[in-house]
This record gives C-alpha cells, structure tokens and sequence, in this order.
C-alpha cells in the first residue's frame, strides 16, 4: 500500500528478534550483523523511519523463493523492479559496502 506498487525490503515490528522472525516468515536461518542507523523518508501526510539490519544466511538455500508478493533483487539489473526511492538507496549503500 505505502509504495504504490514498487518493491520494497522485508519488514518486521521494530524490537522483533530479526533471526527469529525471518525463520518464521521466510524459513530462513540468518545472522543479523549490526543494525545501521536509521533512515527517515517524507511523505506529504508522515515519515517512515528505517531501521535496516543487515543479514547473512547461515545456510544455502537449495530453491529460488519467488513469489507473485516476494521476489530476488538482482543489482546487475538494478531497472528490473520499481524500487521505492529509499529501498534503492539502501540497496546502492549495501553493494558499495560489500
């Protein structure tokens, strides 16, 4: 609802356990590395503050998880999917990290 039809990051409650809540939503065993510091985005009518965490898989998954509500980013091909702005700018900051 909130990006009108652009993809968008997981989201969970802020203060949930992310590991415990990525194997409940997704089945997915992950290493929360250190959470960044929050980004706030504006809209007209309020703000969203992000409070992104990165993670690392434990395992290897052996099937693509896609989904018509969950689909893979490829950042060769960064055009592919509608991004809301924020999301591509975390997204850009992810890969200059790696």
């Amino acid at each position: 609802g909130i990006w009108g039809g652009l993809w968008s990051l997981p989201e969970c409650d802020p203060g949930a356990d992310v590991g415990v809540w990525s194997v409940e939503r997704f089945g997915l065993e992950i290493e929360p590395q250190t959470p960044w510091h929050e980004v706030r985005h504006v809209f007209s009518h309020f703000r969203l503050d992000i409070r992104p965490v990165p993670a690392r898989l434990r395992a290897s998954v052996p099937v693509v998880m896609e989904t018509a509500q969950t689909v893979w980013y490829n950042p060769a091909e960064p055009d592919a999917r509608g991004l809301a702005a924020p999301v591509k700018r975390l997204l850009e900051k992810l890969e200059v990290g790696s």
